[in-house]
């Protein structure tokens, strides 16, 4: 069965609700995480970010996760340039405060040193001084317009590259498709 990219199958969850308790917010995210180990968000995200870092070796590559959440794909990002031996500096934003100390308790326990901070990037000016924006799992909750004006804004700022990783919401979905 193919999939048709034209029509948007976007649903309410449970990270979209107002007020949401932190505790269940926390959960959310820990499911968050475990979606991201298993779509491979940040396998997909490194051959990329790896080859930029190769081909400005001299100067450290900047990237920031755009509505970060907990944090894990820049930390299992940030893991593998360690271990490759790339200079890489990471910064996460994200509109929840909850999501944001997740993210730094994530981090303090990997033994990682990130920088997050609280955006609201749909409605405030966005984060500029990056090398490459990096965004998982968060376009499908939003309306049409504001994914079209995130994409652009992001476009806009990133000094090299631009990377999303989403899902799309199907009865079936061919193995080997990249959407």
């Amino acid at each position: 069965m193919w999939i048709s990219l034209s029509r948007r199958n976007r649903q309410p969850e449970l990270m979209d609700q107002p007020g949401l308790p932190a505790d269940v917010h926390e959960k959310a995210l820990l499911g968050l995480a475990r979606l991201n180990r298993l779509s491979g968000s940040s396998r997909n995200f490194w051959p990329s970010l790896r080859q930029l870092a190769k081909s400005q070796s001299e100067q450290t590559l900047r990237v920031l996760d755009v509505a970060c959440g907990g944090g894990d794909v820049m930390i299992a990002l940030a893991n593998k340039a360690r271990r490759a031996g790339y200079d890489l500096e990471f910064a996460g934003c994200d509109v929840s405060e909850v999501a944001l100390c997740l993210a730094r308790k994530n981090a303090e326990y990997s033994g990682l040193r990130l920088n997050y901070f609280q955006a609201n990037v749909l409605e405030s000016e966005f984060p500029t001084g990056f090398d490459a924006i990096i965004c998982s799992l968060f376009l499908h909750h939003l309306a049409d317009s504001d994914a079209e004006n995130l994409l652009h804004r992001m476009g806009l700022v990133a000094g090299r590259l631009v990377m999303l990783d989403d899902l799309v919401r199907s009865r079936s979905l061919k193995v080997d498709e990249t959407v």
